[in-house]
């Protein structure tokens, strides 16, 4: 139960600091949507690298965008509502011979209130639901607020980009948006994006999702809940112990929460082995407890007093190991030497796309 530690770094790790000079080279984009471009990836991650409004709207202005639209930056802790912070730019470029308008989006990834939505996978508690739907409502929220900057387009060219929560909702993004516009002319690039949706039946060959397989974010919500990603996954080199240790903390998540509804429902005992449904708290409460914390920035002491549930878990506990780990963890962050930590960092998905594409560490599919 021990690597049942990789679970709660759903502490979803962002830089503050873009990853590639503004003006630099900027790659052009790729002659087709649905082939994968590793240096326009390198692009994309810088972007979706960034954190505030101020910086996301700098590196795009360096690069001649003009920032139309930014929302939610101002996110309150204590919102629990399924939104994410986005901006929305635009420049002209020349595409194939041809004067087009080019719309891009970049999706922040996790800040403040936004952890909430992060556990809340399916509020709905339906087994049978087909989206994760905390991300599917931040990704329709997005497109309702691009409807101004789209309505006036002809033909427009759009990008979108996102690191983890960001990713996420990247990802269900470019679905809505290859239902709406030619998928020739949407290119979609996520980067350590958590699990979206089930039962795909669509290619979705313009959306790419560069994954490092150590990286627990990527595996929520459960496979064994029949979830996974629109479009293809990149994977990147990984290490094969690491990646066989997250295998086995999900597999042992999904012995306490077998399906979407136990995750919300099944009440663990608090003092000993198994459920309580009178005293215990389930996966969902334990888990919006450290989204309390995480929101307030966390630290050892906070995430230990920050529910009197949390603090009464005994060793005998299914929930000891999460109760167990998670100082542990916090306090790894504030080292920033933890390997599983670190596996999620876009410094770390940085690194390893910028060896694949010198040829140092084979090549992405």
């Amino acid at each position: 139960m021990r690597s049942f530690a990789f679970l709660i770094v759903c502490a979803l790790l962002v830089s503050c600091t873009p990853l590639w000079a503004s003006g630099e080279d900027v790659p052009a984009l790729p002659e087709q949507s649905t082939v994968y471009d590793g240096q326009f990836a390198e692009k994309m991650l810088s972007y979706s690298s960034t954190f505030t409004a101020a910086d996301t709207a700098r590196v795009l202005s360096d690069d001649g965008y003009t920032v139309l639209l930014q929302k939610h930056y101002d996110k309150a802790a204590d919102d629990v509502s399924h939104t994410s912070a986005y901006t929305v730019a635009q420049k002209e470029v020349i595409y194939k011979d041809e004067n087009r308008p080019l719309i891009a989006v970049v999706i922040r990834g996790t800040s403040g209130g936004e952890w909430f939505s992060n556990f809340n996978f399916a509020p709905s508690q339906d087994n049978d639901t087909y989206y994760a739907e905390n991300f599917l409502y931040a990704a329709q929220d997005i497109l309702l607020g691009m409807q101004d900057v789209l309505g006036g387009q002809q033909r427009p060219l759009i990008w979108v980009t996102g690191h983890s929560r960001g990713g996420a909702c990247a990802n269900l993004l470019g679905v809505m948006l290859d239902a709406l516009y030619d998928p020739d002319g949407v290119f979609v690039y996520t980067f350590a994006s958590p699990t979206t949706q089930r039962n795909i039946s669509q290619a979705y060959d313009n959306i790419f999702n560069i994954i490092n397989p150590c990286d627990v974010v990527t595996c929520m919500p459960l496979s064994q809940w029949g979830y996974t990603r629109a479009g293809q996954d990149i994977l990147l080199p990984a290490d094969a112990t690491q990646t066989a240790q997250l295998t086995a903390s999900m597999e042992q998540l999904a012995a306490l929460a077998p399906t979407i509804a136990s995750y919300y429902q099944d009440r663990h005992s608090l003092t000993g082995a198994g459920l309580d449904s009178e005293k215990g708290i389930t996966l969902y409460q334990f888990f919006t407890m450290t989204a309390a914390s995480l929101a307030n920035g966390a630290n050892t002491g906070a995430v230990e007093n920050s529910g009197s549930s949390m603090a009464a878990v005994s060793p005998d506990s299914d929930l000891a190991p999460l109760m167990q780990m998670v100082s542990g963890l916090f306090a790894a962050a504030g080292e920033g030497t933890s390997s599983p930590l670190m596996a999620h960092a876009p410094a770390t998905y940085m690194a390893l796309l910028t060896a694949i594409n010198s040829g140092s560490s084979g090549s992405a599919p």
